[in-house]
């Protein structure tokens, strides 16, 4: 029993070490002046616009078809997301009267950096090999999340929703594109020549420890004061709260165990995405919160995943 604990101990360190490695280089650039926020801002671009979908394009472009598709799975999670903004749009204006908050809180506990943290956990958890299930669940969560957060941030912007603007950053997106792609490749058995193969699996590879450090580069801690009780309140939700609540469903009442477990967990307790605060900042949200929601989400996503890891891994989850 010790040791296996302490195998569980070692699996869930494995799991948030690259992680942190990856964001405190990004951080220790900064500090060092290798780069300022505006040039971390430029790179996160980069990487969100070029190297990210590649990693995507690969992870669906290597999909098993034989193995097939967990339907039921990739349902769970868009009820969820689904139900879990109906409680926030309903809850958060209770004890949040700024409006321009509003939107930010219900966008930083819902909408989850899957695409970065999830690749990285479920490698570490189980194996290059195994991402079948999180690149279909980002084909679809993707254009979901970016649908409902613009609605969440309109809403409390006061203005009537653009489903025009809506659907251009749909058709724009390039995680958008290269997901059409990517399945276009996967399904129609598109072979691809050696050499593009491994330019993009390069690529691919270099993606994550790129965005990490990236982000590492823009982490700013100085705005935590004036938004102190909205900052606690999206941390808890994102981080604790949502986890909780999901994967006690998804494992007591629809019993999910193995990858599709552990795809449900890197997708609830991976820490706000990113873009979540240039879309705040765009559509007058509180640009402070926002950025702050993804800051201390992602440093403290680093204890909440190793003890969320130990704790489901010593249950028998996967």
């Amino acid at each position: 029993m010790a040791n296996l604990n302490l195998q569980n101990l070692y699996l869930s360190f494995e799991v948030v070490f690259p992680l942190m490695v990856y964001m405190m280089v990004g951080y220790l650039a900064a500090r060092m002046k290798l780069w300022d926020e505006a040039n971390a801002m430029v790179f996160n671009r980069v990487v969100f616009t070029i190297f990210l979908p590649i990693l995507l394009f690969e992870n669906i472009r290597a999909v098993d078809l034989e193995l097939g598709v967990d339907y039921g799975l990739i349902i769970y999670a868009i009820i969820s997301v689904l139900i879990t903004i109906g409680i926030l749009l309903f809850v958060v204006p209770k004890f949040e009267k700024e409006n321009n908050r509003r939107g930010v809180m219900v966008q930083g506990i819902f909408r989850s950096n899957f695409i970065i943290f999830g690749m990285v956990m479920t490698k570490t958890i189980l194996g290059p090999a195994e991402q079948g299930y999180s690149a279909f669940m980002m084909v679809i969560l993707i254009p979901l999340y970016n649908v409902l957060a613009i609605i969440s941030l309109e809403l409390f912007r006061g203005s009537k929703i653009d489903w025009g603007r809506i659907l251009r950053n749909l058709v724009t997106n390039p995680f958008i594109i290269v997901s059409v792609v990517g399945l276009a490749v996967l399904f129609g058995r598109i072979p691809l020549h050696p050499l593009i193969a491994t330019t993009t699996g390069t690529m691919g590879r270099a993606a994550t420890p790129m965005a990490l450090a990236a982000m590492g580069g823009c982490f700013r801690f100085d705005g935590a004061r004036r938004c102190m009780k909205q900052l606690v309140i999206s941390v808890c939700g994102k981080l604790l709260i949502m986890p909780a609540l999901w994967l006690t469903v998804a494992a007591v009442v629809f019993g999910f165990r193995g990858e599709a477990f552990v795809c449900l967990l890197t997708l609830y307790a991976a820490p706000v995405a990113v873009s979540s605060y240039s879309m705040a900042q765009q559509m007058g949200g509180d640009g402070v919160l926002a950025s702050q929601i993804v800051v201390y989400t992602s440093v403290c996503s680093i204890f909440t995943i190793f003890w969320i890891t130990f704790i489901t891994k010593s249950l028998g989850m996967f």
